[in-house]
């Protein structure tokens, strides 16, 4: 006997209030693992877009505010990159930055429910806000 997997996609549009800005999504996320009836496997979180990055860290959302004053001294908005002058949006840092961090994350099922520690949150980071982006969750398994 073959069991076949089951999949399920979810898109959710996402706009910021500032250009930079971390948002938690763990609640959107679980909504679409409830959704798919899956309760054995994994669900991946992606940007749709190489300026944003999701990553899984501390629910103390003042990290985010630390990572990002590295993330400016790593990747600095005064300086010149190649992308700008070919790019009219002029956004060089912000995919940078996305670079750094990585576009998603994966993250186990078990009994229906993410398989997050206590203090585990999901979060959208923008790093070239205030327009329309995306990300999605794509669950798999049984």
């Amino acid at each position: 006997m073959q069991l076949k997997m089951k999949t399920f996609r979810k898109e959710f549009k996402i706009i910021t209030e500032r250009k930079e800005q971390a948002l938690a999504i763990t609640e959107k996320v679980s909504e679409a693992l409830c959704e798919s009836g899956i309760s054995e496997g994994f669900c991946i979180v992606n940007s749709l877009h190489t300026s944003s990055s999701v990553i899984i860290t501390d629910s103390d959302i003042s990290l985010n505010d630390d990572m990002s004053g590295i993330l400016a001294g790593i990747v600095p908005c005064k300086k010149k990159y190649l992308h700008d002058e070919n790019d009219s949006k002029r956004n060089a840092t912000a995919h940078l930055k996305a670079m750094v961090m990585g576009l998603g994350v994966t993250i186990p099922v078990s009994a229906a429910r993410l398989d997050l520690g206590r203090y585990q949150t999901i979060y959208y980071l923008e790093y070239d806000g205030m327009r329309q982006k995306a990300f999605f969750v794509k669950c798999i398994g049984e």
